[in-house]
């Protein structure tokens, strides 16, 4: 090559050999003579390979391979990136042709395409949009755009859809695997070298990682279905890293990779953090005990063991206060909050018979009303709470007045007495589950004193300003994830226990009642600190 220079290997690595690469090469020598053939051809796919098109395709595979298939380090050295632009082959398709039918009789060393008759190779040289269609997948991977739309994934399916078996489909299908691979494998390291995977973007991108290897197995399967076997391993242990929600897929995962490796030293101790996370000492020093026996000087077996044993020795009673009763403990801490609702005020009038007043009956209407406020939550027990809530309530509690016209028709007129009200509640919550979506019930009394009245109804019916009602609701506790915030919907029916209808001034419309009194169904939402 006169003043560039290429090395098999780096300093104190083995240049790898093997009867199954080629007909028995060298595994550098293998993709050096492969890329300079014609497969290293990228960008402008312009028969011509520069320095630093056989540079990029010998760095991509031989280190890629020799790790994957070999299980062994060979990273080549070509020197220098000032002969970037020089033209080392010219490719003869001539050549590449029959280059090509002998990987695939070979099928080795990670050859894994079918070789193609001239006339399917012509067809395939001559289409631009295969090239394109190429060059744009090459582009995704240098970006490390590998899934989603315009993605390396993405063409790839295209080059797929459209010209299987093609020898740029088959690169972009290796290369692609290999991407996946690579990425999947630095969360795996991540892993190997005691990483915290605690939140819930860490847990979703290792998740993810596992969803990118099971990829690229499906796409080695048909041409290295060993190879693809043994990726299974890692697949489900990133796959066991993921927030499912609940924690029974994680460990559906874990021990779908130990039903793998059972001796695995990496899945036992994943299987101790699983049980670590969910309040399972006994079960986490198990794993973490037989982790750290199968890897003795790996320190994340040993950091696991001394946290599950930590776990599991204050779990243990203290049996220096046998037979003192031990002094109650609030499963939560009181905190204040807001509350905003609505719902249907009825009103439940009672006809007094007094013909005088020129009304001869009353009925009941719904009207609406709003309120919003404060509460103060506090845990009375795992399971009891009360709330003590202040809102000011928007209401209008509407009465219809019946009479009868000169023709006997009925009339009805309608009084809406509109006003403002402050509320004080104490309801009892008893929550029925300890999810993070837990159903309660709220029982309890409240005292409503109206601040005014309007005017019009004020003349027409005046009212008490002092209001008893009994309270009963259901509602859903919904913690949101991490913020330390929780939701509660609740649906809430009361119901006025005294008259409100005052005789300190009576009207027509007073004397027509000899009791008034109103229920209300409303939708309240309360939001406190968990």
């Amino acid at each position: 090559m006169g003043e560039v220079m290429m090395l098999a290997s780096a300093a104190g690595q083995e240049s790898l050999e093997d009867a199954s690469i080629g007909t028995g090469h060298g595994l550098f020598t293998w993709y050096l003579v492969d890329g300079l053939s014609g497969l290293a051809d990228a960008g402008k796919a312009d028969n011509k390979i520069t320095f630093a098109e056989i540079k990029n395709y010998v760095e991509k595979n031989v280190p890629s391979v020799a790790t994957e298939k070999f299980k062994r380090k060979q990273d080549p050295y070509l020197c220098c990136n000032e002969f970037s632009e020089k033209v080392v082959s010219n490719v003869d398709p001539a050549y590449l042709q029959q280059w090509l039918k002998e990987k695939n009789n070979r099928r080795g060393g990670g050859n894994s395409f079918n070789g193609l008759t001239a006339a399917d190779y012509k067809r395939f040289a001559a289409d631009t949009a295969l090239v394109e269609t190429y060059n744009r997948f090459n582009r995704a991977i240098r970006s490390n755009n590998l899934t989603g739309s315009s993605s390396a994934e993405d063409f790839y399916q295209q080059l797929e859809k459209k010209y299987p078996g093609n020898p740029y489909t088959q690169d972009a299908k290796s290369t692609l695997a290999a991407e996946f691979i690579n990425d999947a494998q630095k969360k795996v390291n991540q892993y190997l070298t005691c990483g915290v995977i605690s939140s819930s973007k860490d847990k979703q991108e290792h998740a993810a990682a596992g969803g990118r290897i099971e990829k690229a197995i499906a796409l080695l399967r048909a041409d290295e279905p060993e190879f693809a076997a043994a990726l299974r391993g890692r697949m489900f242990l990133l796959k066991a890293n993921g927030d499912y929600g609940t924690a029974s897929d994680a460990f559906n995962y874990a021990h779908a990779a130990r039903a793998i490796d059972p001796n695995g030293a990496y899945i036992l101790n994943q299987l101790s953090r699983l049980h670590l996370e969910n309040n399972r000492p006994d079960s986490a020093a198990f794993y973490a005990d037989k982790a750290a026996k199968a890897a003795p000087k790996w320190p994340c077996a040993l950091t696991t063991l001394a946290l599950a044993q930590k776990a599991l020795d204050n779990k243990k009673p203290d049996l220096t206060n046998k037979g003192k009763k031990p002094s109650p403990k609030l499963l939560c801490k009181p905190s204040f909050g807001f509350t905003l609702g609505a719902g249907m005020n009825q009103s439940n009038p009672t006809y007094s018979g007094n013909q005088q007043t020129g009304f001869t009956g009353v009925n009941s209407k719904s009207a609406v009303g709003g309120n919003a406020g404060f509460l103060y939550h506090i845990c009375l027990g795992p399971s009891i709470a009360i709330r003590p809530t202040a809102t000011v309530v928007f209401e209008s509690t509407d009465i219809e007045f019946e009479r009868r016209s000169t023709s006997g028709a009925p009339i009805i007129e309608t009084v809406s007495v509109k006003g403002t009200t402050i509320s004080m509640a104490l309801p009892i919550l008893i929550r029925l589950s300890s999810g993070k979506i837990a159903p309660y019930i709220a029982l309890g009394p409240s005292f409503n004193y109206m601040l005014s009245q309007n005017g019009t109804s004020a003349d027409q019916l005046p009212v008490k300003k002092s209001l008893f009602m009994g309270n009963g609701g259901l509602g859903l506790d919904i913690s949101l994830l991490k913020s330390g915030w929780v939701l509660s919907p609740e649906l809430k029916y009361s119901a006025g226990l005294n008259d409100i209808n005052s005789t300190s001034s009576p009207t027509v419309y007073s004397a027509a009642l000899s009791s008034l009194k109103k229920n209300t169904f409303s939708l309240n939402l309360y939001l406190r600190k968990r």
